[in-house]
């Protein structure tokens, strides 16, 4: 009985029981910060439901058109625009939300189904806004981040538009959280995915096609250690893996 007492009382045995415990906090921080965020998104869609609702914009249009020529399965005229190479508008913008328009509209073709997806998705900003605060931060004002990003009425509005610049935040703060967890040691899993999500970023908006460059500029200054900077280009080389089809 005495032997194991101790043992459970054992330094071991404590920070063993202070981690799960720390870890089974954040768990349920992020879980609530979720649906915290989902709660707000609703509100300010139902809140702007007639503004929300009006004629598409061009670039919405646009899109929708690009994901309802894949939807018949016309693969060449979705790559190649529809009067190669007169007609070069296919150019104008990546194809990645088209992409994404496609998946949904093949479950159920609805703008609002579309909607759903983006507040769900943008939903997880605020979630890796607390962990990526975690890393430089207290507990408390990363939890601060991360609600008042849940509780922005911009980011909520934006989140509602059927634009893909929304959109490509979230895997842009993926590879940051990546970065930040498996970089210090010099890791190559958490540089390749980081490398290949910052590419997934670019396939919804060009406007970061640099970020892979000066994000491996940065990581090797500051982040990998002396003897293991050189590996950060491994990030362009995998975003540019991923930007290549």
């Amino acid at each position: 009985m005495t032997t194991r007492a101790e043992n459970a009382a054992s330094p071991e045995a404590l920070a063993g029981d202070s981690t799960k415990q720390r870890k089974r906090a954040i768990a349920v921080a992020c879980a609530v910060l979720f649906l915290l965020s989902v709660g707000v998104r609703l509100l300010v869609w139902f809140n702007t439901a007639g503004e929300i609702n009006k004629p598409l914009s061009v670039s919405t249009g646009s899109y929708v058109h690009d994901a309802h020529i894949l939807l018949r399965g016309d693969v060449k005229t979705f790559l190649g625009g529809p009067n190669p190479p007169v007609d070069a508008n296919i150019l104008a913008h990546p194809p990645g939300y088209a992409l994404l328009m496609t998946a949904v509209f093949a479950v159920h073709d609805s703008m609002n189904s579309l909607r759903v997806v983006q507040v769900i998705l943008s939903s997880a900003v605020p979630v890796l806004m607390l962990l990526i605060a975690a890393q430089f931060l207290s507990w408390r004002a990363a939890l601060l981040a991360g609600v008042l990003g849940a509780l922005s009425p911009q980011l909520a509005y934006n989140s509602l538009l059927l634009l893909p610049d929304n959109l490509a935040v979230l895997p842009i703060l993926l590879a940051l959280w990546f970065l930040l967890r498996g970089g210090p040691s010099g890791n190559w899993t958490g540089l390749i995915v980081s490398g290949a999500l910052l590419g997934v970023s670019v396939w919804f908006r060009a406007n970061v096609l640099l970020l892979p460059v000066f994000v491996a500029a940065a990581a090797g200054l500051t982040l990998l250690p002396p003897g293991r900077r050189w590996r950060s280009a491994v990030i362009v080389v995998a975003a540019l893996l991923v930007i290549a089809p």
